[in-house]
């Protein structure tokens, strides 16, 4: 039971990797709280797993009003945050970076990069405050590999390990670890399941010496 009485917050825990990420916390003992805009997901994941350690918030984190009541209704509810893990992010294809139209560019740069922003932004604030936490980003193979025709999605990778490191710097006087988990191609080398288990080791005190990490699933 490595995760036995923390609260941790899992946003994008409706997604597929997510629902691993779920299950494996659960399984771990911890209470996760995962919040979505779409309340037919998380209907649907309250189905999957039907526990009482689930608690589920119909909120936007990728908007700094919704980040912000998601962060008070856990603390209201449960007067602590011990672990966020933020699996953030949908995949997007289809054009050169040459052909791209700004709104697209924005769109995707926003749903996989500003999210992350507002989402650590939100959490790390009150990890200070209490000087204690564990803050773990979710990125993947594309963020070190330059993808022809889904560029934008390499490029807000690296966004965010740069993201990860500066949070890092900027925090590491404090009681709080941050990594970032880079995850393979979908149903490549390992599964949601795995992904969660190894998450549930990383976010539990048995992790304390890692931190400031880039930790790399998909192999060279």
């Amino acid at each position: 039971m490595k995760l036995k009485n923390k609260v941790c917050y899992v946003a994008g825990g409706t997604g597929k990797v997510g629902k691993g990420i779920v299950n494996e916390f659960l399984n771990e003992g911890a209470c996760v709280i995962v919040s979505s805009r779409f309340k037919e997901k998380l209907e649907n994941l309250e189905r999957i797993f039907n526990s009482e350690k689930l608690f589920l918030i119909c909120e936007n984190v990728g908007s700094e009003e919704g980040a912000e009541k998601i962060k008070n209704y856990i603390l209201e509810k449960f007067n602590k945050i011990d672990v966020v893990v933020a699996s953030i992010g949908s995949w997007w294809s289809g054009k050169k970076i040459i052909d791209l139209d700004l709104k697209t560019y924005e769109e995707v740069m926003f749903q996989r990069l500003t999210t992350h922003f507002i989402c650590a932004k939100t959490f790390l604030k009150y990890m200070v405050e209490v000087n204690r936490g564990v803050y773990t980003l979710i990125g993947g193979f594309h963020a070190q590999i330059p993808l022809k025709e889904a560029g934008i999605i390499s490029i807000a990778g690296a966004g965010e390990i740069m993201l990860t490191k500066v949070l890092y710097e900027e925090l590491k006087n404090y009681n709080i670890r941050i990594n970032e988990v880079l995850l393979p191609p979908v149903g490549q080398k390992i599964n949601e399941n795995d992904i969660g288990k190894f998450l549930a080791y990383l976010c539990s005190d048995e992790a304390y010496m890692i931190n400031g990490q880039i930790i790399n699933l998909y192999g060279d």
